[in-house]
C-alpha cells in the first residue's frame, strides 16, 4: 500500500479517517486520524506494501500491540485499539503526541544542557523500567523514538515505537523470528551482544539509553566513523568513546565513569537495571532532576522582529533550559513530511515544528541564504496539502543530518489561519490541559 493510497479521509476498517502523514519507517507508515464516531485524534500505524503482504511484519505488528496493551506509563505512548482492516491490513491506533522527537531537536541544538540530559534520561528509564517489570525489552532506544511533548508543568517524554521489542512469553513465531539472523535494533545504539545475534536482557536497553545520553551531552554519536562497517567494528571491539572532556565539556568524572560502565562490551559490567543507570545520573548530578524545558512556551513571544527560527548557541554544561534568542512567533511542534523545492534543488524530509512565521525541516540538502524554496506539505488542521513559498534563513549541520529554518513569504490567507489556528490550540492545551 503506497501512501499515496492514504488519502484525506480514506477509511481504516470503517473506524478511522486518515488526516495526513506524520512519519514513514522501514516497513510502516503513521498518520494522524479521526476516530469518525467520537472525534478522537490518535496516530494510526499501518503497514506499507509489501511488507503488509509478509506473515512476518504482520506478526510484528500483533506483537507490537501486545507489548503496548500491557504498558501504562506516563512516559510510554498510549495505545487505543488495535485491529485489521481488510483493505489496509492489521493496525494500531495509539495516543497523538504533539511533540518533537529529540533526533530532530538535536539536529538544531546539536547539545543538550547535562541537566535536561540526566532529566530527559531518566524520565526515559522511568519508562523502560515499567517495560522490563512486564518482561519487555525494546531493544531499539535512539534519539528518534523518544518524543518530548510540551506540558503544562514542564515537558514530558514519550518512548514510542515497540515495532521490534521482545516479550518474555513471545509466540512461537516471534521467538523463530527473533531468532532468524534478522538485525533488529539500529546500530550505534545497540549493544554489541544485540548486533551478534546473542541472547540479550536488560542490559541491552541499559547500553541504548546511555548512548542516547552520550549523544544528547556531545552532540555526536558515541561510535562515529567515515562508514558504518567502522562504526561497527568499533562498537564490537570495544573501543572506548572519545571521553566528554575531549568534547569541551567540565562534568564531573562521575559522568565519565557512568558512560563507561553503561557503554562496556560485556553486559556484567554495565548497570544491571535501567533504575541502576538512572540513579548513578542522579547521584552524579547532586541532587534530583531538573524540570525538563526543552521546547518552547508562549512566554518566548516578544515583540520584536526576530527570525521565527533562528537557532542559538547551546548554555554550557550545567544550565538549566537552553537559553536561546526570544521569536516574533509562537511555534508548535509539528512533524510531517514535506517536499522542498528550488531551483538546484528537489528533495524530501519532515518537519521538527511551524509558526505563523514559518517552520523548521531536517533535510539534506543545503540552500544558500535566502533562496527561495518552495514547501509542499499537509496543513496542520485540515491535512490538506499545500504548496508555500518561503526562503530559507539558516542551516545547521549535526550528527550527519542537516536542520532548515525556512521563513513564509506570501503566505495564502486561509493556510496562514489555519496555521495561526493549530498553534493556538496548541497552546491552549498548554494553558489547560483538561
Amino acid at each position: 500500500m503506497e501512501i499515496e493510497e492514504l488519502i484525506t479521509d480514506t477509511v481504516v476498517d470503517g473506524r478511522y479517517a486518515v488526516k495526513r502523514e506524520i512519519a514513514r519507517g522501514g516497513t510502516s507508515t503513521v498518520c494522524e486520524a479521526l476516530h469518525i464516531f467520537s472525534g478522537a485524534k490518535v496516530a494510526l500505524k499501518l503497514l506499507q506494501y509489501p511488507a503488509a503482504q509478509r506473515p512476518s511484519a504482520r506478526a510484528r505488528m500483533i506483537a507490537e500491540a501486545r507489548a503496548l496493551g500491557t504498558l501504562r506509563h506516563p512516559n510510554i505512548v498510549a495505545l487505543y485499539d488495535a485491529g485489521q482492516c481488510a483493505t489496509h491490513g492489521p493496525y494500531l491506533a495509539m495516543e497523538m503526541i504533539p511533540g518533537r522527537t529529540l533526533d530532530s531537536l538535536l539536529v538544531a541544538r546539536q547539545r543538550l544542557p547535562l541537566g535536561q540530559a540526566v532529566a530527559l534520561i531518566v524520565h526515559t528509564c522511568s519508562a523502560l523500567d515499567m517495560a522490563h517489570r512486564r518482561k519487555i525489552l525494546h531493544r531499539d532506544i535512539k534519539p528518534a523514538n523518544i518524543m518530548i511533548m510540551p506540558q503544562r508543568a514542564g515537558d514530558q517524554v514519550k518512548v514510542i515505537d515497540f515495532g521490534v521489542a521482545q516479550m518474555s512469553d513471545a509466540s512461537a513465531l516471534e521467538n523463530k523470528l527473533t531468532k532468524s539472523g534478522e538485525l533488529l535494533g539500529t546500530v550505534g545504539y545497540m549493544a554489541p551482544e544485540q548486533i551478534g545475534g546473542a541472547d540479550i536482557d536488560v542490559g541491552a536497553d541499559v547500553y541504548s539509553a546511555t548512548a542516547v545520553f552520550y549523544e544528547c551531552l556531545t552532540g555526536d554519536v558515541a561510535y562515529p566513523g567515515d562508514n558504518h562497517l567502522m562504526r561497527l567494528a568499533n562498537q564490537l571491539t570495544g573501543a572506548q568513546p572519545r571521553s566528554l572532556r575531549d568534547h569541551g565539556l567540565e562534568v564531573s568524572p562521575a559522568f565519565e565513569q557512568i558512560v563507561q560502565r553503561g557503554l562496556s562490551v560485556d553486559p556484567g559490567d554495565r548497570y544491571r537495571s535501567v533504575g541502576d543507570l538512572s540513579r548513578a545520573l542522579l547521584v552524579a548530578l547532586g541532587g534530583p532532576a531538573p524540570m525538563l524545558e526543552l521546547l518552547d512556551r508562549a512566554s518566548d513571544l516578544v515583540g520584536a522582529s526576530y527570525l521565527n527560527y533562528e537557532v542559538s548557541v547551546s548554555p554550557p554544561a550545567g544550565a538549566g533550559a537552553a537559553v536561546g534568542r526570544r521569536r516574533q512567533f509562537v511555534r508548535a511542534p509539528y512533524v510531517t513530511p514535506v517536499r522542498l523545492l528550488s531551483q538546484k534543488h528537489t528533495c524530501d524530509g519532515r518537519t521538527a515544528d511551524i509558526s505563523e512565521g514559518g517552520l523548521m525541516v531536517v533535510a539534506e540538502p543545503s540552500f544558500e541564504d535566502n533562496e527561495p524554496v518552495k514547501i509542499r506539505l499537509p496543513l496542520p488542521a485540515s491535512g490538506r496539502v499545500a504548496v508555500l513559498e518561503a526562503r530559507a534563513r539558516w542551516a545547521k549541520t549535526s550528527r550527519g543530518q542537516r536542520a532548515i529554518g525556512l521563513e513564509f513569504c506570501d503566505v495564502p490567507e486561509h493556510a496562514r489561519e489555519e496555521i495561526r489556528r493549530y498553534v493556538e490550540l496548541m497552546t491552549a492545551r498548554l494553558e489547560d490541559p483538561s
